[in-house]
């Protein structure tokens, strides 16, 4: 086991800031997700580990050694590129040994035993015998990380682990991941965009946006504090409605109150009572609850209900902009009026910058 560290990395990439000063440390035997959306940057700091990609500044640290100038290959490092391919030439038997043939390892028995011992985790085993192509895309994931970690390496890089698996498949997949790289004890750094993956494999996760490393902590700790509108939209799992709008500072220290188009929102927080100057409102779709018009509710018209799994979305009109609530009761119907009551909610800058969490007054 080793620590994997960053350190003030850049990229620049035809004359286009790819990353800029990203700073990060793995410990040993910890599993770090790189959450981001498409083009945040998070392939491209994997490949600078990997060293597939020579940083602009900036230094990689592998167990404390310096290895930003080293080849990939004196790195010791394994890694599962998106949609890895394999040996069509080879059987499953055979793509597991091929690190350790390409190491020169000489006892065939201990390689072949090392492979029946990675086959078995990753539920590869009686599939041994089989090509490529005779595999499912599952299948083939999971002997693309199997081979990966056949070797012992310093630490493992995985590149979207679950892209393109179905939802059973990706479960299944994701689960001997882990339970592998607890067995083995494995420092793992994965880039993905997709949360559910972050929540089963992830110790901790750093959030990407534009470049920048935008945040770093586990799931919980993220969504207690984002920091950040953007960082709230990937660890929530669903993009939050923004609502411009301004804080009205409460009088003899009571609740100040964020004033949109729609309606006003009441709120408790310090940090809002000297505040001047445009705010957003961020609410997410589990953050408000439908219901009558009224008072300390955001006034909007039903635009349009649909389904996904066991709960209705809701879009309403407002006019402060959309707002998006799923339900899990009966949904009101389209053209009806509604009032939006909400229980919490991001205050941030116009820049995104989360200013204070507003809770509904009777939480308190």
């Amino acid at each position: 086991m080793t620590t994997v560290g960053l350190r003030g990395i850049e990229v620049v990439h035809a004359g286009r800031r790819v990353l800029r000063d990203v700073h990060l440390d793995v410990a040993s035997g910890e599993v770090v997700a790189l959450l981001g959306a498409s083009g945040s940057g998070k392939t491209s700091l994997l490949r600078v580990v990997a060293g597939f990609v020579q940083p602009s500044a900036g230094r990689v640290l592998v167990g404390g050694r310096d290895v930003t100038h080293l080849p990939t290959r004196d790195r010791d490092l394994g890694m599962v590129a998106q949609g890895a391919p394999l040996q069509p030439t080879r059987d499953v038997g055979g793509n597991l040994t091929l690190p350790l043939d390409l190491l020169g390892e000489d006892d065939r028995a201990q390689r072949r035993r090392r492979a029946e011992v990675e086959a078995r985790a990753f539920g590869l085993w009686g599939l041994l015998r089989r090509r490529p192509r005779q595999l499912s895309t599952g299948q083939r994931a999971a002997a693309a990380t199997a081979r990966a970690v056949v070797r012992p390496r310093s630490a493992l890089l995985l590149d979207e682990p679950a892209v393109h698996l179905d939802p059973v498949t990706r479960a299944e997949v994701l689960a001997q991941v882990r339970t592998v790289q607890r067995g083995h004890g494995t420092t793992m750094l994965l880039a993905t965009n997709e949360l559910g993956v972050a929540h089963a494999l992830a110790d901790r996760v750093g959030v990407l946006a534009h470049g920048t490393l935008a945040a770093v902590g586990t799931l919980a700790e993220l969504r207690a504090a984002p920091g950040s509108l953007d960082v709230a939209d990937l660890v929530g799992g669903a993009p939050l409605a923004r609502l411009p709008g301004r804080v009205l500072p409460g009088s003899g220290g009571g609740r100040a109150r964020v004033r949109t188009a729609a309606g006003d929102v009441p709120t408790w927080s310090p940090a809002l009572r000297d505040h001047r100057g445009p705010v957003l409102l961020g609410v997410g779709p589990h953050d408000v609850t439908l219901g009558d018009p009224g008072p300390d509710r955001l006034a909007g018209t039903v635009r349009h209900v649909g389904t996904t799994g066991p709960e209705r979305v809701v879009t309403v009109a407002t006019h402060a902009g959309p707002v998006t609530v799923n339900v899990r009761d009966t949904a009101p119907s389209h053209g009806e009026a509604v009032g939006l009551l909400v229980h919490h909610a991001l205050v941030a800058t116009d820049h995104g910058t989360v200013l204070a969490v507003v809770d509904r007054p009777s939480a308190h």
